[in-house]
């Protein structure tokens, strides 16, 4: 899913960063633990996106990072469980 969301995003114009996992086994990653699977920026908006299988669960330390993205700074994290889910977001953002 993650995947063809990519694809959707790009083909709409969007840039889109996949971030690094924050741990792989005992090596660390590039990326704080709990931070999303992409950022897509599009003219000044952006969007922090964390995909998840419709049973899938976002982990504890998930939702802190995203608490504080949205505390401090006013960032809004979306989750996304299925491609139709990411569809509003494709809209043209504001200006």
């Amino acid at each position: 899913m993650q995947t063809r969301c990519v694809q959707l995003l790009k083909l709409k114009g969007w840039f889109v960063l996949e971030m690094d996992r924050a741990r792989k086994g005992n090596r660390k990653g590039a990326f704080h633990v709990g931070f999303v699977d992409i950022l897509a920026i599009k003219g000044t908006h952006t969007l922090f996106i964390e995909f998840k299988l419709p049973t899938g669960n976002v982990r504890p330390e998930q939702h802190a990072l995203h608490a504080t993205l949205a505390r401090q700074h006013g960032i809004t994290v979306h989750v996304i469980r299925d491609e139709t889910e990411l569809l509003p977001h494709l809209k043209e953002p504001p200006r």
